[in-house]
């Protein structure tokens, strides 16, 4: 994450909280990223830049940084390492059309959603987080699509 000067009121930076695969799950999604290039003509997700969000800041005023990291450390120190298990690759659920290919996991305890609940809490009083439009959905996404496509 790069960040503005602080000393610029306005500076504002594009945030979220995501976790990061490990190094062998990204191995075991590189020949799906490869795929969808290939197949769909999809603008793959460089490796290193592979995450699955879970909470969305959008536009943040960059002097919230300092304490929005500080609140993530406490939130995060108190969650467990998280585990999934690739259950498909797919559009958005419910689109017909889709502007992305994402490798979707199982959370059949919910720990992803509870992860990002209680990180959602943690930053409440800091900041504004915009809503979700939708139920949580743990995913990465692994390369977007040039135009919409029906994805099966």
């Amino acid at each position: 994450m790069s960040v503005v000067p602080a000393n610029d009121d306005a500076a504002t930076e594009r945030l979220f909280v995501a976790c990061e695969p490990a190094d062998a799950t990204r191995a075991q999604l590189a020949p799906l990223v490869a795929a969808a290039a290939d197949r769909l003509g999809a603008l793959p997700v460089p490796m290193s830049n592979l995450h699955l969000t879970l909470v969305f800041l959008g536009t943040t005023p960059a002097a919230l940084i300092p304490p929005i990291s500080n609140a993530l450390a406490n939130a995060c120190g108190e969650l467990e390492p998280l585990h999934a298990r690739l259950r498909n690759v797919s559009g958005i659920p419910g689109n017909t059309a889709a502007r992305l290919v994402a490798a979707v996991f199982d959370d059949p305890d919910d720990v992803f959603a509870h992860a990002a609940a209680t990180i959602l809490q943690r930053l409440a009083p800091i900041c504004h987080v915009p809503p979700v439009p939708m139920q949580f959905w743990p995913h990465v996404t692994l390369a977007r699509l040039r135009r919409a496509l029906p994805l099966a």
